[in-house]
């Protein structure tokens, strides 16, 4: 389960989901842990980040 523990109010997102799948992303992706006791990880997006980008993030995400 991927859960938001901070408000969007920017382009960073603050979230918790489990190890394993924290670990596949980071196969992929560099991200910093938030709290990494409670597997809270923050994501930042840059003014270029694109849909493909994003989609391409949620497919790894899904497992895909």
């Amino acid at each position: 389960d991927v859960h938001f523990t901070q408000k969007w109010e920017s382009n960073q997102l603050f979230l918790t989901m489990p190890r394993p799948v924290i670990d596949k992303l980071l196969q992929s992706y560099f991200f910093y842990f938030w709290n990494e006791k409670e597997n809270e990880i923050r994501l930042v997006t840059s003014f270029d980040t694109t849909e493909e980008d994003i989609e391409t993030f949620a497919e790894v995400l899904r497992g895909k």
